[in-house]
């Protein structure tokens, strides 16, 4: 019977040690790094023939409100 609670004791320990492993990596702040300026991208088909055209869009108070993507439009890519 002694070595049933000493093979529990063990599981306990390492049990433990599972648990404070896990909630230190979850509560630690990782930050993100972005890179400096705008990316600029495309959305295109897999062949790159087709792009989605994005157009800039105001509210009725003038004010910018976004852009909207529309459908893929046929563009010439350089």
């Amino acid at each position: 019977m002694k070595s049933d609670r000493y093979i529990k004791i063990v599981l306990t320990v390492i049990a433990v040690a599972l648990v404070f492993l896990t909630w230190e990596n979850a509560l630690e702040v990782k930050y993100a790094n972005a890179a400096q300026g705008i990316s600029k991208i495309a959305i295109c088909d897999k062949s790159g023939k087709y792009c989605a055209d994005v157009t800039p869009t105001v509210n009725a108070n003038g004010e910018d409100a976004g852009v909207r993507l529309n459908t893929l439009v046929l563009q010439q890519r350089n």
